[in-house]
């Protein structure tokens, strides 16, 4: 019969420890802005975009800073085509280089 009692005083401050753990999981400080080196700090919901470079960072709920940047035209680059050099003071995706193409002549 004690063996039975301990028993149950165990389960039962198991139980509680983690009722207990539990809880406190609701004093997790709420995340308010993203860091990121090249841009410093965003709020959540706050995009920008670097004044030397064509890029839009985004900071979402968890701290994550999402980054979009412009495609590798070189990559792209088909016969008659060329790469116009992007302009960093524009905005996001405007500022990206382009592929300017001519008329395949026969």
């Amino acid at each position: 019969m004690n063996l039975y009692f301990t028993y149950l005083l165990v389960i039962f401050c198991v139980i509680y420890v983690d009722c207990r753990s539990a809880s406190d999981l609701g004093t997790i400080p709420k995340i308010s802005r993203c860091h990121n080196e090249e841009i410093g700090y965003l709020k959540i919901g706050e995009q920008k975009k670097p004044a030397n470079s064509c890029a839009m960072y985004k900071c979402f709920e968890r701290g994550t800073v999402q980054i979009h940047k412009c495609l590798n035209m070189e990559k792209r680059m088909k016969p008659n085509c060329s790469v116009v050099k992007g302009n960093n003071s524009l905005p996001y995706p405007d500022c990206c280089p382009k592929l300017r193409c001519s008329l395949a002549s026969d």
